[in-house]
């Protein structure tokens, strides 16, 4: 491990039961600094679950997809959720 890592380490010690909220911003910080080790796949998965959400809701092909359908169903081409069996 190189001087400025073992410095990053030194100032950034990860709290002891940190929540997975620290977690992540623990080992985000550390990949783009330090990166001595590879991120443990708890929180690798976590990231995952809620920037996958982020990703989606600001895809432009999502996007797109939800405002031709918000413009069919202005135009009344929409089916009443009642009436599908």
């Amino acid at each position: 491990m190189h001087a400025e890592a073992r410095a990053w380490h030194r100032a950034n010690r990860i709290p002891k039961n940190a929540t997975m909220d620290q977690r992540i911003a623990w080992h985000k910080a550390h990949a783009k600094v330090c990166g001595c080790r590879e991120m443990p796949a708890s929180v690798k998965a976590e990231i995952e679950r809620r920037e996958g959400d982020y990703r989606l809701e600001n895809d432009p092909r999502f996007l797109s997809r939800v405002e031709k359908s918000r413009a069919s169903l202005r135009a009344g081409r929409g089916v009443r959720l009642g009436d599908v069996e």
